[in-house]
């Protein structure tokens, strides 16, 4: 099956199981159940692999979407599928092909699927070394960037590649809820992925740089004029909203 068409497929899932929207909730349940289904019947190859020659990242992302969608972590399908994702661990801690240019996205992408299989604890391990492998990608004093440089705190591909915002985000999203199995969303890493602010449009991003009050923008404004001057977020800053 085209990975292209695989990957579609699990985002789909993920995105219908995420919680908090309008649309009927048996229609929703009703998509959901057929998306696991195919996963399951057309998806998976014998070795619990999902697209194999796309590397490890498509198939975790089956493994999220199936999980979070209410499969278990013991199912089988799910069980030989993260047996196959943890067969790309690296010395390094990464989970990515070996030599692969694309090693944070495929190591962030195969931590989410971990962590939504880890709610005992039996992750614990591949998870932190996978962790400090993505700390040491991000950008930062270690690549001679400071505050002020719109690239600090951003991931890229690998340590050569510069940030972008959908590796940021990735980075980001593999963040998992809490200590010690985390990068502390408190933490100064966690802040300086915060931020980086994003532009409709553009795929650049700045440094959000403190602002000196004044007299205009501390004086309460009404709610209508509030809501008048609100703007949406954009799917890179309301990732790092969560």
């Amino acid at each position: 099956m085209p990975s292209r068409a695989l990957a579609i497929a699990c985002l789909t899932v993920v995105s219908l199981a995420t919680p908090g929207r309008g649309a009927d909730a048996v229609a929703i349940r009703a998509a959901i159940d057929r998306g696991v289904a195919y996963l399951k019947a057309t998806g998976q190859d014998a070795d619990g692999s999902f697209s194999p020659k796309a590397g490890p990242a498509v198939t975790a992302l089956a493994v999220t979407a199936l999980v979070r969608s209410g499969v278990a972590a013991d199912d089988p399908a799910v069980a030989k599928a993260v047996a196959h994702l943890l067969t790309f661990r690296q010395a390094d801690g990464g989970i990515h092909t070996p030599g692969a240019p694309v090693a944070n996205y495929e190591t962030a992408i195969a931590v989410m699927a971990l962590v939504a299989c880890n709610a005992d604890g039996r992750h614990d391990r591949e998870i932190a070394t996978a962790t400090a492998f993505l700390r040491a990608l991000q950008w930062d004093e270690g690549e001679g960037r400071g505050p002020d440089d719109p690239a600090y705190g951003g991931a890229g591909y690998g340590r050569q590649q510069r940030p972008d915002l959908s590796n940021t985000q990735f980075f980001i999203d593999a963040a998992p809820p809490a200590p010690p199995r985390t990068i502390r969303r408190s933490s100064g890493r966690w802040r300086s992925c915060r931020a980086r602010r994003t532009f409709p449009g553009r795929t650049t991003t700045s440094p959000i740089r403190p602002r000196t009050p004044t007299a205009a923008s501390t004086t309460p404004r009404p709610p209508a004029a509030r809501a008048r001057r609100g703007r949406r977020p954009t799917a890179a800053c309301a990732a790092t909203a969560r």
